[in-house]
């Protein structure tokens, strides 16, 4: 008998063992955020941000706020911060007008109308929006308010610029306004279509010098440029982020989106990458990251929105995602099989295990942060049904003290056994302890989903209720004095500052 129970008791104890196992062994979305933190770790430990803010490196801060608004890791947005008060918050430098260029490829500052010293603002009005500032959009709107001023549609000439600018022109949309960003967004795409988009397939070559036939591949085909197009497909998702939804050519960005997406699809690769040429395998044979990453990300983006049919593009998004974790990713954190700078896909040249590159690390980010959406959307029902409950929660106290009717309007009940306290403790009660327990929530970062807009509601009502709430002069000023219970509620209000310090 005694045996019997020790044998029972050791496998009660192995079960738990296991099950303790089990429960530690983390999920998919865990194993990618800790990639996430390891590729980004490693390239901030080994490389200062105080660099250029030419393309290079800003398509790198794309990414890595991206993995900012996913992790909120304060290491990340520190570092893009960091880039840009390096860079004083510009792109190109020159400040005469009249010399501003863009019409070739240039790295001096004159060359401040070229987007390829324009996606540097993408970051810039990131930041701006976490901390509104001035200066930090200034020269942004600047340049791009001058740019729309000129009767020229020629600015997007390479597909690459596509990605640079086409998001400086939604984002900046949505900081100011302005309806020109998107009435020229419209004009300048249009252009680029007219020069280099081959309408067979949805695809886009680097530029004019490349369209075909004029133009072909080692084996006579089409020669589309993988990390090109990348930039396209990256760009639009990034587009189709921040358009509204009224906007009157919404579909026509949508569409190409689609389009892109299909023949995008088409052409991967068995091993899960996409070859430089996407059309000729054989032109420039081999894994290419920067390319398979920006792909990987649209496609995501395209699935998680619903652009894009999930038993569809699912198992491309899987295979690209099997190459980018096992074969580009290296056990440093380093990222591989970026092709180096240039504009083509070029027989014989190298790119392995070693070739490394900010952008292909910036392409890596976007596509992980957007695959741990995808891994986490069922999780992220739950959460939005809980922070709906929480915003109806929140909303009718906060609506209304923002109003000053508070007061007016809410209904209260007291216990047949008040003790007689002066009963505007009530109030001081529902907004201090709402607050505190909300504060953490709202000191969230803005990612410009459908929780981050009720939580900006939220910020802005509180702010107008802490006005009313010390002003005496107030329908609705709290009661602050008097009653031992205005002192514990008082603290809950002040502990509501300390929660969310800058947000509130």
């Amino acid at each position: 008998m005694k045996n019997i129970i020790k044998q029972a008791i050791c496998c009660v104890a192995m079960l738990g063992i296991t099950s303790i196992a089990l429960a530690a062994k983390p999920t998919e979305a865990e194993q990618v955020r800790a990639i996430i933190d390891r590729v980004n770790s490693y390239w901030q430990t080994n490389h200062s941000p105080c660099v250029w803010s030419f393309w290079d490196q800003a398509a790198y801060h794309t990414g890595n706020m991206e993995a900012y608004f996913l992790s909120g890791n304060e290491r990340y947005r520190a570092y893009s911060e960091a880039w840009a008060e390096h860079n004083e918050w510009r792109g190109a430098k020159c400040n005469d007008k009249s010399k501003w260029r863009y019409e070739t490829y240039g790295e001096g500052d004159e060359f401040v109308l070229f987007g390829d010293y324009q996606i540097c603002f993408q970051t810039y009005v990131d930041l701006y929006n976490l901390l509104p500032e001035p200066h930090k959009i200034a020269r942004a709107r600047e340049v791009m308010e001058h740019q729309m001023s000129t009767p020229n549609n020629d600015y997007w000439w390479w597909a690459d610029g596509l990605y640079m600018v086409m998001p400086v022109m939604t984002k900046l949309y949505r900081v100011t306004g302005n309806p020109r960003y998107l009435k020229k967004l419209y004009e300048y795409i249009c252009h680029s279509d007219s020069i280099m988009l081959d309408k067979e397939t949805g695809l886009y070559y680097r530029d004019a010098k490349y369209v075909y036939p004029k133009h072909r591949s080692a084996n006579s085909k089409k020669d589309f440029w993988a990390r090109g197009d990348g930039w396209v497909l990256a760009g639009l998702a990034k587009v189709l982020k921040d358009l509204p939804a009224e906007y009157q050519h919404r579909q026509f960005f949508v569409d190409k989106f689609v389009r892109m997406a299909e023949t995008v699809a088409a052409t991967q690769q068995p091993e899960g990458y996409w070859t430089r040429s996407m059309m000729d395998p054989d032109h420039a044979p081999g894994p290419e990251t920067s390319g398979t990453a920006f792909f990987t990300y649209g496609l995501l983006w395209g699935v998680n929105n619903g652009y894009l049919d999930k038993e569809q593009y699912l198992p491309i998004i899987r295979k690209a995602w099997s190459y980018l974790s096992k074969t580009a990713l290296q056990k440093d954190g380093r990222v591989g099989y970026v092709q180096p700078i240039g504009e083509k896909a070029i027989p014989g040249q190298i790119v392995d295990e070693n070739s490394t590159a900010p952008f292909g690390v910036g392409a890596f980010l976007l596509a992980a942060c957007e695959y741990v959406r995808y891994l986490e959307a069922p999780q992220q029902q739950d959460r939005a049904y809980w922070c709906s409950l929480l915003y109806q929660m929140a909303e009718p106290v906060l609506r209304n003290m923002a109003e000053g009717k508070l007061q007016a309007t809410m209904q209260t009940e007291v216990s047949p056994t008040w003790d007689g306290r002066n009963a505007k403790v009530i109030y001081m009660e529902a907004f201090g302890r709402l607050m505190a327990g909300v504060a953490p929530w709202l000191s969230l970062p803005d990612d410009e989903t459908e929780e981050d807009k009720q939580r900006q509601q939220l910020r802005a009502w509180a702010l107008k209720s802490y006005a009313h709430a010390v002003d005496p002069a107030s329908p609705d000023y709290l009661l602050w004095e008097g009653e031992g219970q205005a002192l514990v509620d008082a603290a809950y209000v002040a502990e509501s500052f300390l929660r969310a310090y800058d947000q509130l």
